[in-house]
């Protein structure tokens, strides 16, 4: 089969139910070939305090009880950048929840 132009490659993958009409909406909405993509790369993360317990002085073979602080506060950043276009942006907000993400994003 090689000496006739065939080597053994595995196939690309297609919808079963691709169709040329959404193609066509897509180029209609600015999706074009040729024209610019821009990729941002996003993160996301958590950062706050929780306080522990400390150690103590106390006899060998006690165990002290000691009142836990449960109090915590904690901050979430978003952030995003297009490496190509040097451009960036983050949001930090106390709570990160479905209203919080809608209001920041518009």
């Amino acid at each position: 089969m090689k000496d006739l132009g065939f080597s053994y490659v595995s196939a690309r993958p297609q919808h079963s139910e691709r169709s040329p009409q959404v193609i066509e909406d897509l180029t209609k909405k600015g999706v074009r070939p040729g024209k610019p993509i821009e990729i941002w790369f996003q993160d996301e993360a958590r950062v706050g305090q929780k306080n522990g317990l400390i150690y103590q002085w106390a006899q060998r073979g006690s165990s002290p009880r000691q009142v836990r602080d449960q109090r915590y506060e904690n901050a979430y950043i978003f952030g995003a950048i297009c490496s190509a276009c040097d451009v960036g942006a983050a949001l930090i907000l106390p709570h990160a929840h479905g209203w919080a993400m809608q209001h920041a994003t518009s």
